[in-house]
């Protein structure tokens, strides 16, 4: 539900049945599309020490229970306007880059802005300590099938890879066409055991793309790399 966008303070109390609620806390602060979800946590006696951990983990308030109704709505008003203005701030900054970021024959993602989500992806991995990987899709001899079969068939098929490897993997990774014919996906927390199901899977889909086109023949071929 949180990541459904229709989320804008989530209130939950320091003792949850079935969850740890700063464990819950750092998911959500951790995932792009549930990171500006305020978070207030109700507590009762909560420690020092806990109450650190809570404000590591991205916990925007908490409040020491019992607590009178008035001051509870006012926690929660300000964190719902804090909310309001981070979702400007997205917009705009979506408005301002979103057409120089994107490809304009597949949609994906360009190279330089690849680039730049890829050092801030490495660099909050690092910081956070958790796995994150990096596929490459790279069509061989693709030049020399241009000058047989022409442009517009070239991009048709470029445009066919593309659909395929967004069709492929998760909203939260990032796919991008890295130059004509050549495609990178950064896949956030994922490790090495995730990522070869991945690869997989996305190979064979492609595989079955090309095998399937009768103009296509033995004239493309693709390879595959990963880093984690």
């Amino acid at each position: 539900y949180a990541r459904s966008g229709r989320t804008d303070v989530i209130c939950m109390p320091s003792v949850l049945k079935d969850y740890n609620p700063i464990s819950l806390c750092r998911t959500l602060k951790n995932h792009e599309y549930t990171a500006g979800i305020q978070i207030l946590i109700l507590s009762k006696n909560l420690g020092l020490e806990q109450r650190v951990r809570a404000i590591e983990a991205g916990c925007d308030d908490y409040v020491e229970m019992p607590v009178a109704m008035n001051e509870l709505a006012a926690r929660f008003n300000a964190l719902i306007k804090k909310k309001e203005r981070l979702d400007v701030l997205g917009s705009r900054l979506e408005n301002a880059v979103n057409s120089p970021i994107t490809d304009v024959l597949t949609g994906l993602y360009s190279y330089s802005y690849f680039r730049h989500y890829l050092d801030l992806e490495v660099k909050r991995s690092v910081r956070q300590s958790y796995l994150s990987s990096v596929l490459v899709v790279e069509l061989k001899d693709f030049g020399r099938y241009t000058e047989i079969h022409g442009n517009e068939t070239a991009e048709e098929i470029i445009r066919g890879i593309s659909g395929l490897i967004t069709s492929g993997i998760r909203a939260v990774d990032f796919p991008a066409r890295l130059s004509v014919h050549k495609f990178g996906v950064i896949f956030p927390h994922t490790d090495r055991s995730d990522m070869i199901v991945v690869e997989e899977r996305i190979k064979k889909s492609i595989s079955a793309y090309i095998e399937g086109r009768s103009d296509v023949g033995n004239d493309i071929s693709f390879r595959i790399g990963l880093a984690i």
